[in-house]
């Protein structure tokens, strides 16, 4: 009987954690906006065609614009390829997929030479540009 618990002893196997090295990295922190909200994470503007975007910004990059809705919620907008040039100075005009809603089926132009037309390829959740943080600090 004691070979046979010395057998069974041998032949257990017990779980080892795996090496740090081998170990997945750390989760980011989700950020999220104040509404709960994801930020990054891919959506559509619903009721584009009826309710309107209320505004924009320069994006980060000359292929992405920041548009707020009439919720006061923004969303970073990236294009196919280089489009605005990230001028501020020029209106926008959009269209939207076959539902209404502002996203990847949708269009941006400029209003005013030389009369670009963007394709959207993503819409995603996003904090107020900083030009827009009421958080944001004054500098003197």
């Amino acid at each position: 009987m004691l070979a046979l618990l010395l057998a069974a002893a041998a032949t257990a196997t017990t779980a080892t954690p795996a090496p740090p090295a081998m170990q997945s990295a750390a989760k980011p922190a989700i950020v999220r906006t104040k509404d709960g909200r994801v930020v990054g994470r891919e959506t559509t503007i619903p009721f584009a065609s009826q309710q309107g975007l209320y505004s924009w910004t320069a994006g980060p990059t000359d292929s992405s614009v920041y548009v707020q809705d009439n919720f006061g919620k923004w969303y970073l907008v990236k294009m196919a390829g280089p489009c605005m040039m990230n001028n501020i100075g020029i209106g926008l005009a959009y269209s939207t997929g076959p539902t209404g809603s502002f996203g990847p089926f949708s269009k941006i132009y400029s209003t005013e030479p030389p009369h670009m037309s963007c394709p959207v390829i993503s819409v995603t959740n996003a904090l107020p540009p900083a030009s827009h943080r009421k958080d944001r600090k004054e500098k003197s």
